[in-house]
This record gives C-alpha cells, structure tokens and sequence, in this order.
C-alpha cells in the first residue's frame, strides 16, 4: 500500500497541479481527521482507499487549501441520482457494475426505471477506486460503443452533400455505413472518457461517462446532490474542476503498489496513456457485495499477495499459473507467468479457470528448448490433442495482464491453448459446436 506522501507525488504528475499544493490538501485533510494520521517518514501509515478518496475529493472540491477538511466533510455524505442519456444499450451494463453500490427505485416512466445510489459520494470514490486497480473499470469503459467515421468516406459526403450528413451516428451504425471499434482498440480519453467534475460555486458532482460519437458526447451520468438543495441562483456563476480517469487510475495503482510514483515523473500522462491502451491494472474478479472501508483496503492488500505469490511460485516452480475465474458475462481463462525467462512463450488458455495443464505444456517446451509451433497438436493424454497458436497483441491487452507487469513489457510472445469439442474439432474450425465455437480466437494474422 501506498504512502500519502506517495500519493501526493503521483497525483501531482497526473494533474499537473504543484506537489506542494497537493501536499497542502493531503496535510490539511490529514489534521481535519480524513486522512489516516499514524506514523511519519519510514513509519508513515498506508493509505486505505477511504484515505485516497479523500484526497481527491479535497482536490476536486475546493480551491484553497486549507478547507481540504470542509471539501470532504461537504462533498463525501452526496447522494447520487442516475441519468442515461443514450440510445446505446449500455445502461443496463452500467447499472450492472453499479449494483454492489446499492441501487434504489427513484420513478417509474414509459422509458423505463430511474435509479439512484444508496451508497455516498465518497463510497462511490472508494469504489471507483477499487474497480480501477482490478481491472474492472477498464473493462466496463471498454463495453461503451464508440465509432469513428473514415476521413475518406466522410468527406465524400461533403462532396456530394449526402443525406447521410442529416443523420445520427447510431443510423450510421444501424446501416453498415460505420463499424463501431472493437473493445480492445478503444482509446481512453480519446474515445472513452470518465470525467468527474466537483461544481464548487453550487456543491454537486457530476460522472459522465462519456464517448466520441458526432462530438463528444455523454451516454451515461450519476450527479451526486447535498442533502438539503441550496438556491439555484448561485449556480449563475459556475466554478468547477474535473478529475479524468487518469487521475483515478494514477491513484489507484499506487495505491495497489502496481505503480510507483517516479514512474509519472516528467511524461506521467503518456505513460497513464500507454498503460491504459495495453490494459493496464489486474484482471482480478470482483465480488457481488460492495467492500467498504477496511475491506477495500484488504482487496488491495490481495492484489499484493497475489505479486509476492506469483513471485514466489517463480522462485520455486519457474512460473506461476494465474487462473481468473470469470464474471457473469465474461469467459475465465488462465495464463502463465514466468516462461519468458527462459525465453519461451506464455500460455494462454480461455474457457477455464483450470490451469493445470498449463503446467504440463510448458515442461514440454522446457524439454524440446523450443515453442510449440503455430497450429501444433499436442498430445495430453486425452480422446484428442489441444491446438497451440500464435497469438496476437490482444491476448497481452485483455488477458495476460500481470504477465506484462511482471515482466515489465509487453515485447513478449502469447501462445493460445485451444481445446476441442467433443468431436475433436477446435473453435477456429466453422464446425466446432458449442460452447467451444464461441470462445475467442487471438491467432496472429
């Protein structure tokens, strides 16, 4: 876990703001009791996620210093509503990531139902967090459909004034006229986009999950009211700051050690960029109830244990087998850590948690000092062999995670474990029947 002092160093590279003024915020929340106050220098206490939310909603909701305490005393005990705004079916994904927060039945309309948080501002921050460090965030801001029309074919349309200009990008979509980007090709901050914005003049806080459609444009909010509603007048003059999701995914891997501050130093929001796009933050599954306070804290300190145990199962095996046990809508898979040592291919397999045979394989490339072969049959023992392939750069984005941030890189090579049905036929095979025909092929082109 991270220090405050760790904290304040990392959030200064990502916001830009100096590291004396996020100092100031960090000391002042501290001395109002939000922030944990035990130890100093080598001593100094680890900041919980409580902690972390904290510091950014002092950040986010005030210009001076000093009233870091009052930001979070004022900001935290929010209420959220929630607001969908798009014809994309992602409300009921969003609503779905939302559940541990606790939803409440706000009104009844033709449209559908409207919601709201039973969870505060600041358990919301807290969870934020969380799902940031596990992988969750980023894979709920990948579901969010974003398209980008060809500078070709747009252009054409101007040229010939069509009356596709006079049309949405949904019709577009609707028509084949525009792909929308597959998950693994979405840019964070460019097509995606999480903004959390304190409105200090009038308090409230407004998370827009955002997307590049014709323009940018919101699909998704939860705006975060006081208790007790304050004139609108005042909001005639507007004063805000917005977090983006490089600020919350800057903290969280800190906060999980998955990132050390110096790390940020001098091009932190290039380096946040780069990790996002090759999915960066572990892939580990989350629970169905929400955890708060120490038990946030106690998930982070898991994605810890699960370093020093991949570590450790280096040190005495070789590697380590790390199985991801799936979501409701997602496939589990196994991959291994540690074959790239000795320079040979990681293992991939998806559709099982069971990971043993992963073992077994890799002994077999140990043995012959060499990868299997693209397409190769490998005899386990079983009524058929398994097919390994040469995989691409998705299995390093969306699976084999913590493999790259063991390894320190993403310059090593994926081999995909392919089982077959009970015909013996594998899912790259038209004729392979369910289920094994609808698990993903990561072969490379």
């Amino acid at each position: 876990m991270a220090t405050l002092s760790e904290l304040v160093e990392g959030l200064a590279y990502v916001t830009r703001i100096p590291e004396a003024t996020v100092f100031a915020y960090g000391r002042f929340a501290r001395e109002a009791g939000a922030i944990n106050q035990k130890g100093r220098g080598r001593a100094a206490a680890e900041m919980s996620a409580t902690d972390a939310a904290n510091l950014l909603i002092a950040v986010g909701g005030t210009a001076v210093t000093r009233e870091a305490g009052d930001a979070v005393r004022r900001y935290r005990p929010m209420r959220g509503s929630i607001y969908d705004f798009s014809r994309a079916p992602i409300k009921d994904v969003i609503l779905t990531w939302l559940k541990p927060l606790g939803l409440l039945l706000d009104d009844q309309h033709e449209t559908g139902p409207e919601f709201r948080l039973k969870a505060d501002f600041g358990e919301f921050m807290e969870f934020l967090l969380v799902e940031a460090a596990t992988g969750g965030l980023q894979r709920l801001l990948r579901r969010i459909p974003a398209a980008e029309i060809p500078d070709d074919l747009l252009a054409s349309w101007i040229r010939t004034d069509s009356e596709h200009l006079d049309e949405d990008v949904d019709d577009w979509v609707e028509k084949g006229l525009v792909q929308l980007k597959a998950p693994d090709e979405i840019r964070f901050g460019e097509d995606v986009e999480l903004a959390i914005t304190f409105v200090r003049t009038y308090p409230r806080v407004d998370v827009e999950f955002k997307r590049m459609w014709r323009g940018a444009e919101t699909v998704f909010q939860v705006t975060f009211y006081p208790a007790r509603s304050v004139s609108a007048e005042i909001d005639a003059l507007r004063v805000a700051a917005t977090l983006t999701q490089h600020a919350i995914f800057g903290v969280a891997w800190l906060l999980s050690n998955q990132l050390r501050p110096e790390a940020l130093r001098g091009r932190g929001l290039l380096r946040l960029d780069q990790r996002l796009r090759r999915g960066g933050g572990a892939g580990q599954e989350r629970g169905q109830d929400h955890p708060r306070g120490k038990a946030m804290t106690s998930k982070l300190r898991h994605l810890e244990r699960v370093g020093e145990n991949v570590e450790n199962d280096i040190r005495r095996c070789g590697r380590s087998v790390l199985c991801i046990v799936a979501e409701a809508d997602a496939r589990s898979f196994a991959y291994t850590i540690g074959n790239w040592i000795v320079g040979l291919p990681e293992l991939l397999i998806i559709g099982t948690a069971k990971g043993a045979l992963l073992n077994d394989l890799s002994q077999m490339m140990i043995a012959r000092g060499a990868a299997f072969a693209d397409g190769e049959l490998v005899n386990l023992g079983g009524k058929y062999p398994a097919k390994i392939i040469d995989a691409d750069q998705r299995a390093q984005a969306g699976y084999t995670i913590q493999a790259g941030q063991y390894h320190g890189h993403e310059d090593y090579r994926v081999q995909q474990v392919l089982m077959p049905d009970r015909n013996g036929r594998f899912p790259d095979d038209p004729e392979c029947q369910r289920p094994y025909s609808t698990l993903p092929v990561l072969r490379r082109p």
